[in-house]
C-alpha cells in the first residue's frame, strides 16, 4: 500500500519507483545500480548502527554483506508513507522483509522484518535518497544475531 499524508499533492509515482530501483539493485546484487538512487552527498545508517557516507560508502558497506550473507536475498518493501515537506524535499517511511540471508556457514535465516525511514530530494528534476534509516521491527531488535550484518 501506498499512500501520502501530505498537503502538497505530493506525486509519490517517482519516489515508489526509486524505491523498486532499490529493491531491483539489491535483488540483482547490482551495487552500481543500487548506488544510482543516492545522491552524492547521501547519508545510510544501517540497522547495526553503522553511518555510511556518500554513494561509496554506501554500495561498499552492501557489497560486503551482498558477498556473503546476503548473496541469495531479496527483498520485498511495503507500507510505504510519504510526506512532501517542501517541493524539493520528501520523507518516506516503509516497511521491508528479506528472504534468503544466510548466516556464515551457509546456514538459512529467518526473514527479517524492518523499517526505512527515508528523506528524498529533488535535484535536476528527478528524485533521489539523500538519507536512510534503517531498523528491525521490535520483535526483532536486540537479538544476539542482529549484530552480525549490514545493509
Amino acid at each position: 500500500m501506498i499512500k501520502t499524508t501530505d498537503g502538497l499533492n505530493l506525486d509519490t509515482k517517482p519516489l515508489w519507483a526509486l524505491q523498486q530501483r532499490y529493491k531491483e539493485a539489491w535483488d540483482a546484487h547490482d551495487m552500481e545500480l543500487l548506488g544510482s538512487v543516492f545522491t552524492a552527498d547521501a547519508d545510510w545508517i544501517d540497522r547495526a548502527g553503522i553511518w555510511m557516507r556518500g554513494p561509496r560508502a554506501i554500495t561498499d558497506g552492501h557489497a560486503i554483506v551482498h558477498q556473503s550473507i546476503y548473496r541469495k536475498s531479496v527483498i520485498t518493501l511495503t507500507d510505504a508513507d510519504f510526506r512532501q515537506l517542501s517541493p524539493e524535499v520528501a520523507v518516506g517511511i516503509s516497511r521491508w522483509h528479506v528472504d534468503g540471508e544466510v548466516d556464515q556457514n551457509g546456514a538459512p535465516q529467518p526473514t527479517r522484518h524492518g523499517i526505512f525511514t527515508q528523506v528524498f530530494v529533488l535535484r535536476d528534476g528527478r528524485w533521489l535518497i539523500n538519507a536512510t534509516q534503517s531498523t528491525l521491527t521490535p520483535i526483532e531488535a536486540g537479538g544476539p544475531d542482529n549484530s552480525h550484518a549490514v545493509f
